[in-house]
């Protein structure tokens, strides 16, 4: 029985390789799909299942939460920066968006109320939100997240209200942060 060439068994396991699914990356979605600043995969993408991704799935066990002084809130003061906290069951990457705001690291393609690590992938992540001075009466937030092999992005989100009462004194002295 003759031996197989050595090209030919790379040859299988490339085409095994390229026929078995398609990994799930956050930053790849926003280079290629991205409409807005704020777009997030909504269904399946390039066919869904065998061609590309599937629908999204909601991400239960992912963790939100949005601090100010350290402090966990559930309402959002305008000019202050707070803390968005993002935690992962598993180390993903991911993606955050806010409807308004600007997060002190902005993604490559010039969106500040964008996030995307795409770097490596993270078990928990926190980022600077500055809220605006005007303009939003709430600001959602919205988390998806792939650890990168054959599976579904998964997402997950909240929405807080914009609390005037407690405004940082930028905004009340007329300059706007």
């Amino acid at each position: 029985m003759a031996a197989s060439h050595p090209r030919h068994g790379l040859a299988g396991l490339l085409v095994l390789l390229l026929c078995s699914g398609v990994r799930a990356y956050p930053a790849l979605f926003v280079a290629r799909y991205a409409k807005s600043c704020t777009s997030h995969p909504e269904s399946a993408l390039m066919g869904g299942r065998g061609s590309g991704h599937m629908a999204p799935i909601k991400d239960e066990a992912t963790t939100l939460q949005v601090l100010l002084g350290g402090k966990a809130v559930t309402k959002l003061c305008p000019g202050s920066a707070h803390a968005v906290r993002v935690s992962f069951p598993i180390p993903r990457f991911g993606l955050l968006t806010a409807s308004a705001g600007e997060f002190a690291e902005g993604d490559p393609w010039d969106c500040p109320n964008r996030v995307v690590l795409d770097k490596a992938r993270q078990e928990d992540f926190e980022e600077a939100l500055k809220v605006p001075c005007s303009g939003s009466s709430s600001i959602e937030l919205r988390v998806t997240s792939s650890n990168g092999e054959r599976r579904s992005f998964e997402q997950t989100g909240l929405t807080l209200q914009v609390d005037s009462s407690c405004a940082a004194a930028a905004c009340n002295s007329g300059k706007s942060g």
